[in-house]
């Protein structure tokens, strides 16, 4: 996505992430909070964006945002003419499930932002130490994506989920675990 805004309280209010990934999750009866680390990770380290070079890369590599939206609507099966949401999670456990979720996605982006500090640390202070500093009108070695913090939002669980959307192109992908 470009950017999207997402409705928070069921009637004006919404949250704007700008250019990253949207997550629709949905649980089913038979997940577990231990279930959930595999997808986490699998989602964050895989290629499902492009850098601005046009090369397949992560949402964590682009330092793009993440916006989770619950959307219970994935479960849903059809029998006859009718929806049905038998492979639901229970309510309260759902809840539980997406709290979690969004816990390891924060948890999984801010390891990543300080292993990267570090790395930049580490490189700035052991090229300074080997050859001059550079000029202030150099630009620093953090400069430019480095600088940018992934930001993760969330939708409200149980809420309506009324979203609005800019992309690039149809880029959906749906994964099951």
């Amino acid at each position: 996505m470009e950017e999207a805004d997402l409705l928070v309280d069921n009637v004006s209010q919404y949250i704007h992430s700008g250019r990253g990934l949207i997550l629709y999750v949905c649980f089913l009866a038979e997940c577990t909070a231990e279930d959930l680390a595999k997808p986490v990770k699998e989602i964050m380290e895989g290629k499902l964006l492009l850098s601005a070079e046009g090369r397949p890369c992560s949402v964590l590599d682009a330092r793009g945002n993440i916006l989770i939206v619950p959307q219970a609507t994935l479960a849903a099966t059809i029998k006859g003419k009718y929806l049905q949401y038998r492979t639901l999670v229970e309510k309260e456990k759902g809840l539980e499930l997406y709290n979690h979720f969004i816990h390891l996605v924060r948890q999984t982006v801010s390891a990543r932002v300080e292993r990267d500090a570090k790395q930049a640390s580490s490189s700035s202070s052991s090229s300074s130490s080997s050859s001059p500093s550079p000029s202030p009108s150099s630009p620093s070695p953090s400069s430019g994506s480095d600088d940018i913090v992934p930001v993760v939002q969330h939708g409200v669980y149980g809420n309506r989920q009324g979203m609005r959307i800019v992309s690039n192109g149809p880029h959906s992908h749906m994964f099951e675990y």
